[in-house]
């Protein structure tokens, strides 16, 4: 008889892990799957790797999963990660934010929730509503979703950023509400805080954070850092009424214009007030860090070159720093990958140049610059093209470092 010694747990883990870390993971899902009926050790070695990360599927039914994790605690304590998304054939489950709840609060180790292109429903006016939200320690992803519809008068309309508190990073993208929302009942929400939320990434108008807004908004006091793209002015409209709110105690700022200045530089007629205007940076008295994305973006209607782009882009920054407090800010950071090769990047450094300038001129405490590049420049090709046309009094303070486009910059979801 051969006896085949027993690997250890750790080896079976960290060989199962690279089998999930597989882009062809489909197969090496049914691999792993084939290995829970081993034995126990490997059972659960495998459990805690493909229950890591759970997606849901809109033509799914969510109670048979909330049985699941609530009858068998041990795979409830595997879980990461929760996404529940659209379906391409058919949407056959809408959430009920009550069931939502039911199956987050017998994950103990939930730290990642996200929605994406499902429709979410109200709240039954037979249900309670929770005493207390749900404490999330992680991030909140709720995209291209449709609050709705309400199919009679006893689904009620609620606040859904106050179900949950405590969390790390709140992403809103997209959201829209039901056109039979209008004239609903809303759910009473009083008594209960507002949603302590510590960043947040929006883009245009969206339905839940604009009727949170009107409840009450989020905790001002925890609220450091925003992530913001807008992509025309009635965007940036929006961006500035919810800086001016929350403005005032950030610490951190990420804007990207980029789209609504082509947008509004290939406008026909009267444009109003430019776009750093209507983004109230001006509230932004305790500020200190702040991240400007220049990227290449193409609209049918402008046909520019790379470096006039550049020299756009960097206008409008320009004027966005203008209206910053100068007390604060200690860092800034340009991500600016549109240049591929050194020669590309001295023609864009002519325009580019005068903000690092004006940066250093307007901000007294800052003590960094940093220069996200494309992975095809050297620091050093980045450095002897800024010098060409910077003064030598800025480029010798040593404030500018360089760093390479990668997965962080990309705000690549490493939560599958």
């Amino acid at each position: 008889m051969v006896v085949v010694p027993k690997l250890p747990v750790a080896i079976v883990h960290n060989i199962f892990t690279q089998l999930r870390e597989d882009p062809d993971w489909f197969p090496c899902r049914e691999a792993i799957l084939a290995c829970t009926y081993v034995c126990r050790d490997w059972r659960d070695t495998a459990h805690a790797i493909l229950f890591r990360s759970v997606k849901l599927y809109s033509h799914q039914r969510y109670d048979l999963f909330r049985d699941l994790v609530v009858s068998t605690p041990r795979i409830a304590a595997y879980v990461r990660s929760l996404k529940i998304i659209g379906s391409w054939c058919e949407d056959l489950y809408p959430l009920p934010p009550f069931l939502l709840l039911e199956i987050l609060e017998v994950l103990p180790n939930i730290r990642h929730v996200g929605l994406h292109s499902i429709t979410l429903l109200g709240w039954p006016a037979y249900n309670a509503l929770p005493p207390e939200p749900f404490r999330l320690r992680g991030k909140l992803v709720i995209e291209s979703t449709q609050n709705g519809p309400y199919f009679n008068q006893h689904c009620l309309r609620l606040d859904l950023l106050r179900l949950f508190t405590d969390v790390d990073h709140l992403v809103l993208l997209e959201n829209v509400n039901d056109d039979d929302v209008i004239g609903r009942m809303t759910a009473n929400r009083r008594g209960i805080p507002p949603p302590v939320v510590r960043k947040l990434t929006f883009g245009g108008p969206d339905c839940y954070l604009d009727y949170n807004y009107q409840c009450g908004g989020l905790d001002t006091a925890h609220l450091q850092s925003i992530d913001v793209e807008v992509t025309n002015r009635a965007e940036a409209r929006h961006a500035g009424k919810i800086l001016r709110k929350y403005g005032p105690n950030l610490r951190e700022l990420e804007l990207s214009l980029c789209e609504a200045v082509v947008k509004d530089r290939s406008k026909r007629g009267p444009k109003g007030a430019p776009l750093p205007t209507l983004l109230e940076l001006g509230v932004l008295a305790r500020i200190e860090r702040m991240i400007l994305r220049i990227h290449h973006t193409r609209w049918p209607e402008l046909k520019s070159t790379l470096n006039e782009l550049a020299r756009l882009f960097c206008g409008a920054y320009s004027a966005a720093l203008a209206a910053v407090p100068s007390g604060t800010l200690r860092e800034l950071t340009f991500i600016f990958v549109m240049p591929h090769t050194a020669e590309e990047f001295a023609s864009a450094a002519v325009h580019f140049a005068p903000l690092i300038v004006q940066a250093v001129e307007r901000f007294p405490k800052l003590e960094k610059i940093l220069l996200v590049v494309a992975r095809t420049l050297t620091s050093e090709q980045c450095n002897a093209a800024l010098r060409k046309v910077m003064p030598e009094t800025v480029a010798d303070r040593g404030l500018i470092r360089y760093d390479h486009w990668n997965g962080k910059w990309a705000k690549i979801d490493d939560d599958d």
